[in-house]
């Protein structure tokens, strides 16, 4: 798999502290992504709603930290084992973000998300 490291983040208004999981895809696992990418970005209306419908809260922006756009993962249920933590995705498209992170959940962790020593540094689509 690829590189790993935690980025903690600031407090919110609720007092949960939250850290993202931004994990970087090595070479083999970046060209499995690209290959599912293709598959699969007909499918993100419906794999969207599944996740939401799942117990999971979707977001999408313009990255500032590091360009493009970032996609987010976070559980909705204040009861969930990963409560705190933010599942990335970073692409140069919204489209590739989300599913990015989507990939990552289903497919890379199979929704067990790691919880220590996570590190990104590029894109998923680059």
């Amino acid at each position: 798999m690829g590189d790993t490291k935690v980025k903690a983040s600031e407090k919110n208004a609720s007092k949960t502290e939250f850290q993202f999981i931004n994990y970087d895809f090595d070479k083999a696992t970046k060209a499995k992504f690209k290959a599912w990418q293709q598959e699969h970005e007909s499918d993100l209306a419906s794999i969207l709603d599944k996740l939401v419908d799942s117990g999971f809260n979707v977001s999408v922006k313009i990255d500032s930290y590091g360009g493009g756009y970032a996609a987010h993962i976070v559980p909705a249920d204040p009861k969930s084992p990963l409560v705190g933590w933010i599942l990335s995705g970073r692409a140069s498209t919204p489209t590739g973000a989300l599913l990015g992170a989507i990939y990552r959940h289903l497919v890379v962790f199979a929704g067990n998300w790691p919880r220590e020593d996570i590190r990104r540094r590029g894109f998923d689509d680059d």
